[in-house]
């Protein structure tokens, strides 16, 4: 099994996700996310569009 490192620092969230929903299935492959506070809190309100909390 190879590892990947995916770490993302400040872009979009849609990239991080659509990264994930791709590996999901692999089975060759490990893989360990690293995520900027700042892209955790994107990720949520892209998530939750209707929602006033943050992630921190």
């Amino acid at each position: 099994m190879k590892k990947i490192a995916y770490i993302e620092i400040d872009t979009h969230a849609e990239i991080a996700q659509a990264f994930i929903d791709i590996m999901k299935g692999a089975q060759d492959f490990a893989v360990d996310y690293y995520f900027s506070k700042k892209l955790k809190i994107r990720w949520f309100r892209m998530m939750n569009p209707y929602s006033y909390q943050t992630v921190l």
